[in-house]
């Protein structure tokens, strides 16, 4: 292994020399026990055992290369850990030998296993095992971490682990930990080395404490921490895949599961394999053996396209579970080739600035993503400036691919570099460009003076010294996005984003300045032309709630302004060294099709809890409507060429598409309709009424019916009402003579039934004309009947005791008007009296609550439905609402 001299020599032997490796597994061993030539024991006169260094400080080595090693040179940078903290060899209490002590007399006190040590190879497994044991210990904790660093000693993105105790403590008080690390095994994965932290903590605060950062916390002043018999194992290899680029295989393929393992010793061998779907449900399953050359090859039956898991499990001939894999896969459709418009909006760039890989790879990874940008990071926190010029000519390749695929970049700037902590945060262009090639991503703007920052910032020498102190921001090549988004959330927005583009980044002094992220709830006042979407969902979130959340909130950005751009990521996470999609990317790719032309699309209220958008060309996006009912059916009509898709891409005909009832069912996740006769959707998009809410009262109302014609040539005929059960609509029918494109303005006058219930209702009617031949268009729009400044809530039950057959109904009445009223309650059972409740004086905001018994009558309730309402008292519109006792329950509260 080609290992930098300063990993080779002086203070780093190579830990084969600390213990004799067992056959084949154990790799190192660090028992503490080493001696010299002469045979003495090396704890009895040096202070550090071989390999091991302090953390928070430099360990002395005499070597000054060690300091420049990127891990190590965090390590001893790291704050909180006094000098005075003893770290090194000590005699073990109670027992022979030597062990290394940790002390801590204040403040946190670690020791790491240097970079170099211990040699891994590109896509091993390895186990990292310790015995521990604390002294004192009375508030603080222990914290053990391992990675894999490379060949130059940086710490490889996706192997950091956190070790966790293997079992209870032995009388002896030692306590065995292990942490799993694997190596990445990409195509550029190179030789790498273990790095172990191990730490004795101060108590830190709860970050779910009231009191915060201002509760006082007990500090350990005698506790210590032994560790004893470190061991690293290498554990059998498998690689299991898809062998497609983010494991995304699109049809007309079917996934094909390829294991292939290695280092698994003697004897048959077989594999458990499972696939589960998005929601965890196991949906093919398998145990097959594997042949002689560690080969296993699976192509299971999906039920739909979509997101999977796939499990593997090898195990040995008496079942034990040698080892196990996961891998996530998305099995999409044939994406179609359809020409990429310039002007096509919303722009959507897959955010790629967290994912640590090379230019090259992540080119490999935007094509592959099917989106028509991307977000690329301009550095990563591990690079250092000599390889500044080298990562310019990557990212300029990067980018002449791009563009001849037609695909947008951006740069991101950020993250900082670690190597420039140290740095001047207002850096001069010139310092960090060399031959210019951010330039075209830099547009240095005045954001301070006098500021700070945790940011990457850049500055130009001469206005730096005309402005002593400012701070210049990177636009539009933007650094960090602000706009987290979790899961049943609105989006968050940067506002002015397209003029500035410093979001996420603290910057302090400069709160006037800096644009300031709009209310979640207000996504129709998004500024700037992007918007950056992070689905950063709860970990307990479900992954088909996460990307339902996903899809809806693109769907309300697209609508609320058609012509911003999106930022979304992460979509893509590395597994073992390889990226992989998660279950939003292909949500993202269906979106950034389906929201192309959203400019030109008309709001449709097509049905209760239903919102609906109608594209140009026959196309409709619909999904139920935030906190409706889910699996309301929209009628589509007559539509024998309708397709129905998916997010994940799956399409299938409407349910009666041949005929003249054709609906499609609406969920939470969106959906797309498309080969619908674009002029009746768009003249069932066009109908509506002016003042969609209706009072609750006898009284005729007027109203204004709304109709456009859609079509390119004029249409003659007549618009044919139809009212809910008891209305009354003056008139029925209404003379229709509209030119191309041209929207008619219809006076009616409704009457609402009595005792109607209060609610959404639906009003339906029919254009029927003539356009090459008699077409008759079914329309519908929702009108809401209510009284304005009154809400009701009601429950029936059967009144106790149990088996009385009494009926208990039960009214709370709400005054959410201005001012207060006298509210008169009432409720009635078929075949008994009518009863009301008078409630004199009910404040705003206050409300009345009636109970109303009536006697045998909760069997007839289970029949007939109960009215229960009020009104204001002197006013005839009442707020009804129409209940039954269901038999099955009968004994609890109802709603209706």
């Amino acid at each position: 292994m080609n290992l930098p001299r300063v990993l080779l020599l002086g203070f780093l032997p190579l830990a084969a020399s600390a213990a004799r490796a067992e056959p084949e597994r154990l790799i190192a061993r660090f028992d503490f026990e080493e001696t010299n030539d002469a045979g003495v024991q090396l704890g009895s006169g040096l202070t550090l055992p071989r390999s091991w260094a302090p953390i928070g400080r430099d360990p002395g080595t005499g070597d000054p290369a060690f300091a420049q090693v990127p891990i190590h040179r965090e390590l001893i940078a790291r704050g909180g850990h006094p000098l005075f903290n003893p770290v090194g060899y000590a005699p073990a209490e109670g027992e022979p030998g030597y062990v290394l002590r940790l002390a801590t007399r204040g403040g946190d006190v670690g020791a790491y296993l240097a970079a170099g040590a211990v040699p891994t190879e590109a896509g091993g497994v390895y186990r990292v095992a310790a015995r521990l044991r604390t002294r004192g210990l009375d508030h603080g904790s222990v914290r053990v971490l391992g990675c894999i660093a490379d060949t130059r000693g940086r710490r490889i993105p996706g192997t950091l682990a956190a070790a966790a105790p293997a079992g209870p403590a032995d009388a002896g008080g030692w306590q065995a930990w292990e942490v799993q690390l694997e190596a990445p095994a990409g195509e550029d994965a190179g030789d790498g080395s273990v790095v172990l932290e191990v730490a004795l903590l101060q108590p830190r605060p709860d970050p779910t404490d009231p009191l915060g950062d201002e509760r006082v916390l007990p500090v350990e002043t005698d506790a210590t921490l032994e560790v004893d018999d470190v061991e690293v194992r290498r554990l059998p290899r498998a690689d299991w895949t898809t062998r497609q680029p983010l494991q995304v295989v699109e049809l007309p393929a079917r996934p094909e599961l390829r294991l292939r393992a290695s280092d698994l010793g003697v004897g048959q061998l077989r594999a458990r394999l499972r696939l589960r779907d998005l929601d965890g449900r196991v949906v093919a399953s398998e145990e097959r053996a594997i042949d002689q050359e560690g080969v296993l090859r699976w192509r299971p039956d999906l039920p739909r396209l979509g997101w999977y898991e796939a499990e593997a499990d090898v195990v040995d001939e008496q079942g034990a579970v040698l080892l196990s894999r996961r891998l996530a896969l998305v099995h999409g459709p044939e994406e179609p080739a359809e020409p990429r418009r310039a002007d096509a909006h919303p722009r959507f760039l897959l955010d790629l600035s967290d994912l640590p890989l090379e230019p090259a790879r992540l080119l490999g990874v935007a094509a592959a993503s099917g989106l028509p940008g991307v977000l690329l990071p301009a550095w990563t926190e591990t690079l250092e400036a000599e390889e500044l010029p080298a990562r310019a000519e990557a990212l300029a390749a990067a980018a002449r691919s791009l563009h001849a695929r037609s695909i947008k970049l951006e740069i991101a700037l950020g993250p900082r570099p670690a190597a420039f902590t140290s740095r001047s945060p207002a850096m001069g262009v010139g310092v960090i460009d060399p031959g210019g090639f951010w330039r075209p991503w830099i547009e240095p703007l005045v954001v301070g003076v006098g500021g700070r920052t945790d940011g990457w910032w850049l500055a130009r020498p001469a206005e730096a010294e005309a402005a002593p102190g400012a701070l210049f921001a990177s636009s539009p090549g933007f650094s960090r996005l602000v706009g987290d988004w979790a899961a049943g959330t609105r989006v968050r927005p940067v506002a002015g984003f397209d003029r500035l583009g410093l979001a996420g980044e603290a910057v302090a002094d400069t709160a006037s300045v800096l644009p300031l992220p709009l209310a979640p709830e207000d996504p129709a006042s998004i500024a700037g032309g992007w918007v950056a979407v992070r689905p950063e969902a709860a970990a307990a979130t479900s992954r088909r709630v996460q990307a339902e959340a996903f899809a809806n909130t693109l769907l309300d950005v697209a609508a609320a302004r058609p012509d911003a751009g999106f930022v979304v990521g992460p979509l893509v996470r590395l597994h073992r060294g390889e990226p992989v999609a998660t279950p939003l990317l292909p949500v993202a790719r269906r979106l950034s099709r389906w929201t192309i032309g959203f400019g030109e699309a008309t709001p449709w209220r097509a049905a209760e809890g239903v919102e609906a958008w109608v594209l140009p060309g026959g196309t409709l996006v619909v999904r139920a409507a935030a906190g409706g009912p889910v699996g309301a059916a929209l009628a589509l009509g007559e539509a024998p060429a309708a397709v129905v898709e998916d997010v994940w891409g799956n399409r299938w005909k409407p349910a009666g598409a041949t005929a003249s009832t054709a609906e499609v069912r609406v969920g939470r996740s969106p959906l797309r309709v498309t080969g619908l006769p674009p002029g009746p959707l768009g003249m069932r998009a066009s109908f509506g009424i002016d003042r969609p809410l209706l009072e609750a009262t006898p009284r005729p109302q007027p109203r204004v019916l709304v109709l456009r014609n859609p079509h390119d040539a004029a249409i003659r005929g007549e618009l044919r009402v139809r009212t809910p059960p008891g209305w009354t609509v003056r008139p029925t029918r209404i003379p229709l003579n509209l030119a191309p494109g041209a929207t008619a303005s219809l006076p009616v006058e409704l009457q609402v039934a009595p005792h109607a219930q209060t609610g959404t209702v639906l009003l339906d009617a029919e254009a029927v004309y003539d356009l090459q031949g008699p077409r008759t268009v079914s329309l519908r729009t929702p009108l809401t009947l209510g009284v304005p400044g009154l809400r009701l809530q009601a429950s029936v039950a059967e009144a106790a005791p149990r088996g009385s057959g009494d009926l208990l109904a039960t009214c709370v009445a709400f005054n959410d008007g201005d001012t207060a009223a006298a509210l008169t309650v009432f409720a009635q059972v078929a075949g008994q009296p009518y009863s009301e409740r008078l409630a004199p004086q009910v404040e705003p905001g206050g409300f009345a609550v009636f109970r109303f018994r009536f006697a045998g009558a909760a069997e007839e309730a289970t029949r007939s439905p109960v009215l229960c309402g009020v009104r204001r008292s002197g006013n005839p519109g009442a707020l009804n609402r129409h209940l039954l006792l269901k038999p099955a329950a009968g004994r609890g509260s109802e709603r209706d």
